[in-house]
C-alpha cells in the first residue's frame, strides 16, 4: 500500500494528479493489483529487489489510471475554476502536457538520426510495444525482413536475457558485428538513462524508465509509406 501511495504522491507533487484525487487513485491501483496480483509477482525476477518491481508495477498501474481519468479530473465546474484562479494554481490540460512530452521525445529520437531508430525500435521490442516495418526498414535496411523475423520473437513469452539475446542477433546482422546479448543489455540501459536525462534537462516534467514506456506507448510509429519514423 505505501509503495504505491508513493508512486501516487510522486505524480500529485507534479500537479499531474488533483491532491483530492490521490486516495482514489491508489484505492484504484490495489484493486487492480489484487486482482492481478497472481500474475504479477509471476514475472518478479529475484535478480532484482521486489521493492523495485513492485515500484515499476504501481508506476504503469498509475500511469494507466491518468489516461483514463484525467479528462474527468480537468472538467471543472464555473465554480471550480474561479477557486483554482483565485489559488493562482491552473492544471495544465494532461493530454497537452502528454502531447508536448512525446513531440519532445520524437525531437531527441530524430536528433540521434539512425542510432534515434535503433534505440525507438529495441525499446518497443523490449517492452512488448508493436514495431513497425518502416522503422525496421530505416534501420536495418536490406535486412528489414531477417530483423522483423527476430523480433517477432519476442511474441513467445521470452526471459530479459533472451529478449537481449535476440537484439544481439539483430545488431549483428545489421552492424556487422559479434556482440552478446550482456553488451547489447549494458548499451541499452546507458541509452536508456541518456535519454531518459535529456527529457529531463529544462523540463518540468521529471521521468524516469517508466514513464518513457509510457510516451512510447503514444508514440505512434509513422505508417509503412512514411519517410521518417516518427513524423
Amino acid at each position: 500500500m505505501e509503495l504505491a501511495a508513493a508512486v501516487v504522491r510522486r505524480y500529485a507533487a507534479r500537479g499531474i494528479i488533483p491532491a483530492k484525487d490521490t486516495e482514489d487513485v491508489v484505492s484504484s491501483m490495489m484493486e487492480k493489483f489484487l486482482l492481478k496480483s497472481d500474475r504479477i509477482m509471476e514475472g518478479f525476477n529475484a535478480k532484482a529487489q521486489l521493492t523495485t518491481y513492485l515500484t515499476a508495477v504501481f508506476n504503469r498501474m498509475c500511469c494507466e489510471v491518468i489516461r483514463s481519468e484525467s479528462r474527468h479530473w480537468y472538467a471543472l465546474t464555473d465554480s471550480d475554476a474561479a477557486v483554482v484562479a483565485d489559488a493562482g494554481y491552473r492544471h495544465a490540460d494532461i493530454d497537452t502536457v502528454i502531447g508536448s512530452e512525446v513531440n519532445h521525445l520524437r525531437q531527441l529520437l530524430n536528433d540521434r538520426g539512425r542510432e534515434g531508430v535503433k534505440l525507438a525500435l529495441m525499446i518497443r521490442f523490449f517492452h512488448g510495444l508493436p514495431v513497425s516495418a518502416n522503422c525496421a526498414r530505416e534501420w536495418a535496411g536490406s535486412y528489414a525482413d531477417e530483423v522483423c523475423r527476430l523480433l517477432a520473437l519476442n511474441q513467445q513469452g521470452c526471459s530479459k536475457g533472451e529478449l537481449f539475446g535476440i537484439l544481439a542477433q539483430a545488431v549483428n546482422l545489421v552492424e556487422s558485428k559479434r556482440v552478446k546479448g550482456d553488451a547489447v543489455r549494458m548499451w541499452f540501459h546507458k541509452q536508456v538513462d541518456n535519454l531518459v536525462d535529456n527529457m529531463n534537462r529544462e523540463n518540468s516534467v521529471h521521468h524516469n524508465r517508466e514513464t518513457l514506456v509510457m510516451l512510447f506507448e503514444r508514440l505512434v510509429p509513422a505508417g509503412d509509406d512514411a519517410v521518417s519514423c516518427f513524423n
